[in-house]
């Protein structure tokens, strides 16, 4: 008897685990990534996810940096949003959910970017992007009032991770 209860409460875990990410989202580590398959520019991208209760994605290693250009290779669209920028202060790229130094642990800049002037008030490539095509799925600054699709970020349920 203790044997089928120990059988049953481990296919219940297995299950919790399997769903700690909401339908339509796939768990990388401790959260949950959608692609949105919407154009819009930086900071309505980042509105949007808040409003559903998450946020563009922030990368801080290789394995999810590798997702996100499967996912979008996926889709079939090749330059998306992702959540850094550099609005704040010029030059001084952060990730916009958690505040990080994108550079602090991890970062994935293509050869040659960052391209707008560091320093200038006059830069106007403030927010990050993926582009598979022009960089080979390295990160690129450009203008935020561009429109893209993106990544939708989430933490996974707390209650199943363990």
């Amino acid at each position: 008897m203790a044997f089928l209860y120990f059988l049953l409460a481990a296919g219940f875990a297995t299950v919790c685990s399997q769903s700690a990410c909401p339908a339509g989202f796939t768990l990388i580590g401790q959260s949950c990534y959608a692609y949105v398959d919407h154009e819009q520019d930086w900071p309505k991208a980042q509105s949007t996810c808040a409003a559903m209760g998450g946020f563009i994605a922030e990368i801080f290693d290789q394995a999810t940096n590798d997702f996100i250009v499967q996912m979008a290779t996926k889709h079939q669209h090749r330059v998306i949003w992702l959540g850094g920028s550099d609005l704040v202060k010029s030059g001084e790229w952060v990730w916009a959910k958690s505040g990080i130094a994108v550079s602090a642990a991890f970062d994935d800049w293509a050869p040659n970017q960052l391209d707008g002037n560091k320093s200038d008030a006059q830069d106007t490539e403030d927010c990050m992007e993926m582009n598979i095509d022009k960089y080979g799925g390295h990160w690129n600054d450009d203008e935020c009032e561009h429109k893209q699709r993106f990544i939708r970020e989430k933490p996974a349920s707390e209650e199943f991770i363990g």
